[in-house]
């Protein structure tokens, strides 16, 4: 091979070498472009998911200095109490508010969850007119005996009130199911009763929805006189 030929084999190996280097610095480029973009897209996905989850927590429980809530569509599902609960529960008395303030925002408090006050020692409970739904056992196996249901309750779920003192209760006009065995445990006598509500059996005892759908289910004051007599009237 002649000296002409060698500086021909140096000039194409010379540019192979720069092709490569060409070619690894436009990758290096693309993939610092790539992970550039990659991170920018995470922080901001990351900054809506939490803003996301604020609003929808969910299964998430919070704890406050009163209360333990979950947030779900920006309203609050109320848990239960925080570890102080002897500054809420004064004389076996509970009021739940209609918001809670947390981490300077404000959520409606529109349910209460299963079991959050069950076992609690409570007599009068007072249910704000935010809240639309009452979960299963939430005053379970207390000593209730004054109770408020407020005015949006849609929803009383199974066992919410079950093996309590109530002797008479004052069902809303906005309730529109109790489940079974919401009121059973208690003694009661009186029902001051809203129209067209679905009641699973045993909802009431003293077997009150036999009676409740003989009387068309009429909106009204039904009383019995024993309680071992399945005698409800409406007056």
């Amino acid at each position: 091979m002649d000296e002409k030929d060698n500086g021909a084999v140096n000039i194409i190996f010379v540019l192979f070498i720069i092709a490569i280097l060409v070619y690894a610095m436009v990758m290096g480029i693309l993939y610092i472009n790539t992970f550039l973009h990659s991170d920018m897209r995470n922080q901001v996905e990351s900054a809506e998911l939490e803003k996301i989850d604020m609003e929808n927590i969910g299964s998430e429980s919070i704890i406050d200095k009163e209360y333990k809530f979950s947030v779900k569509n920006g309203e609050a599902i109320v848990l239960g109490l925080s570890e102080i609960e002897s500054d809420l529960i004064k004389d076996n008395k509970l009021i739940i508010p209609e918001t809670i303030i947390y981490d300077n925002k404000t959520y409606r408090v529109t349910e209460i969850g299963s079991e959050a006050f069950m076992g609690k020692n409570l007599k009068t409970v007072n249910i704000p007119s935010s809240v639309r739904s009452i979960g299963q056992s939430a005053f379970r196996e207390n000593n209730i005996s004054d109770l408020d249901l407020g005015s949006s309750v849609e929803i009383i779920s199974k066992n919410a009130f079950a093996d309590n003192s109530l002797d008479k209760i004052k069902i809303p006009d906005s309730v529109k199911k109790i489940e079974s065995g919401s009121f059973k445990g208690n003694k009661i006598m009186e029902v001051d009763m809203a129209a067209h509500v679905q009641l699973d059996d045993w909802a009431i005892n003293g077997r009150f929805a036999d009676a409740y759908f003989f009387a068309l289910e009429g909106k009204g004051r039904y009383i019995r006189e024993d309680e071992y007599l399945y005698s409800w009237k409406i007056k």
